[in-house]
């Protein structure tokens, strides 16, 4: 995922390169929550880090980037990452894949990062050098449909808690 274009973006929050924004993302599912398997990868087509890009032009890479999940036989769920705080919102995927595979095309779409969920543990991975950090646990950041959003990132809610 991507992150707004804000100060507190522009700067990592460690050496690593995370950006803060990226621990108080929650998710929205289009859907059901029990219909997504126990792992999975989220990634997003949309303008690339520190890059804006025309509606259209987002639009156009989250197309590609489905179609490839489509012919790469992934399951794929539509999800969309937001921060609570700041409103900033990209549509993307949760996708049954191993997430090296998933990391690789998070790298083809120019992405940052990419998160991936392993037995309810929410990850954050750079795409460039792997590197993983723990968010947190995902049902408290993820809601579906019949779920209200989250407007507030709770102060629990720190790096690698």
């Amino acid at each position: 995922m991507n992150e707004p274009d804000s100060e507190s973006s522009k700067t990592p929050n460690d050496s690593h390169g995370f950006h803060a924004d990226y621990f108080e993302t929650c998710f929205e599912l289009e859907g059901k929550m029990e219909d997504l398997p126990s792992s999975y990868s989220i990634i997003t087509a949309y303008a690339t880090t520190g890059e804006k890009w025309t509606d259209e032009e987002n639009r156009e890479a989250d197309v590609r980037l489905a179609t490839e999940l489509d012919k790469v036989g992934a399951s794929k769920w539509r999800i969309t990452g937001y921060s609570p705080s700041s409103g900033h919102a990209e549509p993307g995927w949760a996708i049954e894949l191993p997430h090296e595979k998933a990391n690789a095309l998070g790298k083809n779409y120019r992405q940052h990062a990419i998160y991936f969920v392993e037995k309810g543990a929410l990850n954050v991975m750079l795409c460039e050098d792997s590197i993983l950090a723990k968010v947190g646990v995902m049902t408290e950041r993820l809601h579906d449909s019949d779920t209200p959003r989250i407007h507030e990132r709770p102060p629990e809610w720190q790096q690698g808690k």
